[in-house]
C-alpha cells in the first residue's frame, strides 16, 4: 500500500496505563505538559482523540468508536487503515494487548476488573481474547508471575543452596 502518510504502529506510541501523575504536571505558563500515560500524541488530531477513546473506553466495536467521532464506521476503517497500514480490529486488538500486558504486570491479580479496564463486558470474552492472542490463559499468566520481592528471594534461596552443595563436595 503506497501512501504519504508515516505508519503508526501500536508498540511506537504506546506509554504505559494508568500511571500515578508527575508532581508538577503543568508548564509554568499553565500549559499541561506531555502525557504519561495512554498513547503519545501522533499529530494527527484526528488519531490522537480516536486513540485517547480507545484508551478510555477499552476494545469496542468500530460502529461504537466511530459513533463517538462522529462519523461512519467505514471511514474510520479506512483511515486506520491508511494511518497505521493495518485493518481497524488487528491495530485495535494490538493495542489492547499492550495495554493487558502492561495492567498485568502493574496490578493485583484481580483479572475481572482487568477486563472491565479494558472493555470487555465479561470475563469470559476477556480470556478468550488473551488465550486467542497469546497461546496462554490470563490466569496462567498472572499465577506463575513473580513480584520483585518473590524474585529476590528465589535468587538468594538458590545462591544459599549452591554455596551448600559446595561446601559438601
Amino acid at each position: 500500500m503506497l501512501t504519504p502518510y508515516r505508519q503508526i504502529k501500536p508498540a511506537d506510541i504506546y506509554i504505559g496505563i494508568d500511571n500515578p501523575q508527575p508532581v508538577g504536571t503543568e508548564s509554568e505558563a499553565g500549559q499541561p505538559t506531555k502525557k504519561i500515560n495512554g498513547f503519545r500524541d501522533t499529530g494527527c488530531e484526528f488519531f490522537d482523540v480516536f486513540l485517547n477513546n480507545l484508551y478510555v473506553y477499552g476494545l469496542r466495536t468500530g460502529k461504537f468508536h466511530a459513533k463517538l467521532l462522529g462519523i461512519d464506521s467505514t471511514a474510520l476503517s479506512y483511515t486506520i487503515e491508511v494511518l497505521t497500514g493495518m485493518k481497524y480490529v488487528a491495530f485495535t486488538s494490538e493495542c489492547t494487548l499492550l495495554m493487558t500486558n502492561d495492567l498485568m504486570k502493574r496490578s493485583n491479580k484481580d483479572l475481572s476488573k482487568l477486563s472491565n479496564r479494558l472493555g470487555f463486558a465479561t470475563y469470559s470474552g476477556f480470556f478468550r481474547f488473551y488465550k486467542r492472542h497469546n497461546k496462554k490463559s490470563p490466569t496462567h499468566i498472572t499465577r506463575h508471575r513473580f513480584t520483585s520481592e518473590e524474585y529476590q528471594r528465589l535468587i538468594s534461596e538458590m545462591r544459599r543452596l549452591r554455596e551448600s552443595a559446595e561446601k559438601l563436595n
